[in-house]
């Protein structure tokens, strides 16, 4: 299972890793994409996770799209 998934314009350090684990702040610096696979939107008959961000790659499900209730990060 993945919870979320992002892409960042610059490697982060380790510890920035650390501190970030379970979720990060959507405007913060030199995060491009941002997609917690919590929740989507379905358009169209397609099921859209929405980025974050704001900067618009919204992620498209391919297929059934199916989502895990109450599974928490560590």
């Amino acid at each position: 299972h993945i919870s979320e998934t992002r892409i960042w314009t610059r490697a982060l350090s380790e510890a920035e890793i650390a501190n970030s684990m379970c979720a990060v702040s959507p405007d913060s610096p030199d995060l491009l994409a941002y997609w917690k696979f919590n929740s989507y939107k379905n358009e169209d008959n397609k099921n859209v996770v929405v980025d974050l961000t704001g900067h618009g790659y919204d992620a498209i499900g391919d297929g059934t799209v199916s989502f895990v209730e109450g599974v928490r990060c560590p």
